[in-house]
């Protein structure tokens, strides 16, 4: 049985995917092969599964995170019923972050030619409210803009950091972020799915989230 997640307000992406997990017996790893599903649990970081393989090796892993990140997959008909909900959240996301992004990033200016006749017209970025807003934060907190040999410091380490590893991987903006704080963060770090993530650069990606749940929720 196919569900459309989106035609049910009362229930989440997740809410669907535990459903089905919640019938599953069996799952297959990418290198571990099939295993069983031996136990399901619900914590304040996340959802669980702890999957019992052949040759005697035991993971915990994260729903629906392994799902859409192609650790595992389902077995048997649950495959196509699992597949198809990860693909319609995955083209629902992408379209919303791309309208969001184009309304809350981009510009549209033109830039006089030195060729007569023509005014191209040239995308120019300009920066979030939050993110600004941000910068400002981290700079009164006594954070550097730059270091003793001139070079780009923490502030807009913080920020690229949020933007390159967080934003894209999330497939979200500023504003999403700032309301999704308090979860992104549990995300990133120790015992969070994305934790490799977050330790990234000395612990730069986490260490830039929990300075801008700070930012948001002084």
């Amino acid at each position: 049985m196919y569900y459309n997640i989106y035609d049910s307000g009362d229930f989440t992406f997740e809410t669907f995917i535990l459903e089905v997990v919640n019938n599953m017996q069996t799952v297959k790893h990418k290198t571990l092969g099939i295993g069983e599903v031996t136990n399901r649990e619900v914590k304040e970081n996340g959802t669980y599964i702890t999957v019992r393989f052949e040759n005697g090796k035991e993971l915990k892993l994260s729903i629906p995170a392994s799902f859409e990140n192609g650790i595992i997959t389902a077995e048997g008909s649950l495959k196509d019923e699992v597949d198809a909900l990860i693909a319609e959240k995955n083209e629902r996301e992408q379209a919303r972050f791309a309208e969001l992004r184009a309304v809350s990033t981009v510009v549209t200016t033109t830039k006089p030619s030195h060729k007569r006749g023509r005014t191209p017209t040239v995308p120019v970025t300009v920066k979030s409210s939050i993110e600004t807003s941000f910068e400002a934060y981290l700079i009164s907190a006594g954070y550097e803009t730059e270091t003793p040999s001139g070079h780009r410091s923490t502030v807009y380490s913080y920020v690229s950091a949020i933007e390159r590893h967080v934003l894209e991987n999330e497939h979200i903006t500023w504003d999403v972020l700032r309301d999704d704080i308090d979860n992104i963060v549990k995300k990133y770090d120790v015992g969070g799915f994305f934790e490799n993530i977050g330790a990234k650069s000395n612990s730069t990606v986490i260490n830039a989230l929990k300075r801008f749940k700070e930012f948001v929720n002084p």
